[in-house]
């Protein structure tokens, strides 16, 4: 295998992780309380006039961010592999490795934050994947 396998495993990863995210989104909530239902309804049909042209709920807002999230992932995917298929520059790719394994960290704090087990797991597959990238290709 060439140098850059790492990289394009972390490259698969980032649409593996965005796709589950995706389908994750479009998951129906589980509501099996009470409180749990008045919080969706709450969130789903109070406005709040975030700025002069548009009013939006605290759900709406949640989904943007969700969805935010997905596309990131698959404009990244597509970026990198586009940077794989045009003959490949090991300087670039390393430097992307290196970027993207900086933000996955980022990602991987924020969920641990937060407290999401599934996103800890994915991005910290692609952070990984990432790092090792970075320190396996070679430059001249």
């Amino acid at each position: 295998m060439n140098q850059f396998r790492f990289f394009k495993w972390g490259t698969y990863a980032m649409i593996i992780t965005g796709a589950a995210h995706l389908f994750g989104h479009f998951q129906a909530p589980n509501l099996s309380t009470p409180a749990q239902k008045n919080l969706y309804d709450l969130m789903s049909t109070v406005q709040f006039e975030l700025d002069p042209m548009f009013t939006r709920s605290a759900m709406d807002v949640s989904n943007a961010f969700s969805l935010f999230l997905s596309m990131m992932l698959f404009l990244l995917f597509v970026a990198c592999f586009i940077v794989l298929r045009s003959d490949p520059n090991p300087e670039l790719i390393k430097k992307l490795s290196i970027s993207i394994a900086v933000g996955m960290l980022g990602m991987v704090l924020i969920s641990l934050l937060y407290g999401f087990s599934i996103p800890i797991i994915l991005f910290t597959i692609i952070m990984t994947l990432m790092f090792i990238s970075y320190f396996r290709i070679k430059t001249s």
